[in-house]
């Protein structure tokens, strides 16, 4: 037989290579050929003269050879398709991703301008406050600040203490004697002299009766066990508590002229951020996850709620210039305290923005110990001879109690608190 008489065709594979080594052999091989997989191999040579038992078609050798033309173009044609299905699978995931990251930079770009608004203003040329810019309630302050929910126990213990500065409750304190024959003390809350639910802010109103009405059954006075164990006994109760708290505490700011919705203009740029986000999920691969994921994220922070006013960022600008007063002590010890009143403001607050007691207790006064002495023994039931030092080790003791109290029951991931 002629070596030119031998023609060869492999059917199945995309990847299967036919080679005519010589005019007695043919070999097909293809790589990772899948079990179950379809291939044959077509061979045409002459027919053998007095070949048995063979089998006469009806084509003939053109038409048979125009087939596989046609068999060969059509692969060409699946290789093609099949580099650009490649191609595009793994440039389509790239595009979607970096389109992604253009609209979450827009976004942010319109976060900051549209929700968090122009830059704070300047207080003064330091940049520091001695005295705080308002008497707004600390988880007011708090929620201001974060444009937010999200409250430490720190919050609460500094809405204790407003309290007992406004006179409506106040701290008690009861000695016992430990195991080792010392002196320790039980804390309880009690009303005040100017207790009363007429003029508080809803959100103190909740605290007031968690206090009192749930915690304390209805009494005057309630220990710090007493809270401890109805937050564990309740856990339902306590956590409706502490979740009106917050929704009252930010809300309330639209009231003080501090926030205001967010116009609609800007909910429809968000609404057509998120449907842009979507449509890159339904068309990304591989990373659908991803993208599913950052995009309930990103939905979640979109501004459909509310934004700082003018006066906001004003009372913000103070508190933030307060807060780096406090916590400056090098400055701030050079300066005394003179009134009792603007020193408790500093034990409200400097417990709010996570101040040291010890430190704050240290600062100079110009009022006595003795109008001191009487002032703690009254309100936070310590009694000792107008030692800031007793002062603050006996407080620092009772708010570890009153915090374990509140993130014993808010255990969700609220910041830790410390006073000590």
């Amino acid at each position: 037989m002629e070596d030119d008489q031998i023609w060869a065709f492999g059917h199945g594979p995309l990847n299967g290579r036919v080679s005519i080594p010589t005019n007695q052999k043919v070999t097909f091989s293809a790589d990772n050929l899948a079990a179950g997989k379809f291939f044959e191999v077509r061979v045409l040579f002459p027919k053998l003269t007095g070949a048995v038992n063979t089998q006469k078609g009806s084509l003939t050798l053109q038409q048979i050879l125009d087939e596989e033309k046609g068999f060969i173009e059509k692969t060409k044609t699946g290789k093609k398709t099949s580099a650009i299905l490649l191609f595009v699978s793994i440039l389509l995931p790239i595009v979607i991703f970096v389109v992604f990251v253009v609209l979450c930079v827009f976004f942010v770009l319109l976060w900051r301008k549209e929700i968090q608004g122009l830059p704070l203003p300047k207080v003064n040329l330091s940049g520091k406050l001695h005295e705080p810019p308002s008497d707004l309630p600390p988880a007011a302050v708090e929620a201001l600040i974060k444009s937010g929910k999200r409250f430490s126990s720190n919050t609460f213990l500094a809405m204790i203490l407003f309290l007992v500065l406004r006179r409506i409750i106040k701290i008690k304190s009861t000695p016992k004697k430990t195991f080792f024959g010392k002196t320790a003390y039980d804390y309880s809350l009690g009303k005040g002299e100017k207790f009363t639910k007429i003029g508080l802010k809803n959100f103190e109103e909740d605290l007031v009766g968690f206090i009192f009405d749930k915690a304390g059954r209805g009494e005057s006075e309630v220990s710090f066990e007493q809270i401890k164990r109805y937050s564990r006994d309740n856990q339902s109760t306590s956590y409706q508590f502490f979740k009106d708290f917050k929704d009252g505490a930010y809300n309330g700011l639209i009231d003080y002229g501090f926030l205001e919705n967010t116009p609609a203009e800007i909910k429809k740029k968000s609404r057509v951020f998120f449907l842009r986000c979507l449509l890159m999920i339904f068309l990304s691969l591989w990373n659908f996850w991803v993208l599913t994921v950052a995009t309930v994220v990103l939905f979640l922070k979109c501004p459909f709620g509310k934004r700082r006013t003018e006066k906001g960022r004003e009372e913000v600008a103070g508190w933030l210039a307060f807060k780096t007063w406090l916590k400056d002590y090098s400055v701030t010890k050079n300066y005394p305290v003179d009134s009792i009143v603007l020193w408790e403001k500093y034990l409200v607050y400097g417990t709010l923005f996570g101040v040291s007691l010890k430190a704050l207790s240290s600062l100079p006064v110009s009022f006595s110990q003795e109008e001191f002495a009487g002032m703690v023994a009254m309100n936070y039931g310590i009694y000792h001879s107008g030692d800031f030092g007793n002062f603050s080790s006996s407080l620092t003791s009772s708010f570890q109690s009153l915090g374990s109290s509140f993130s014993n029951s808010f255990s969700g991931g609220y910041g830790a608190h410390g006073v000590g």
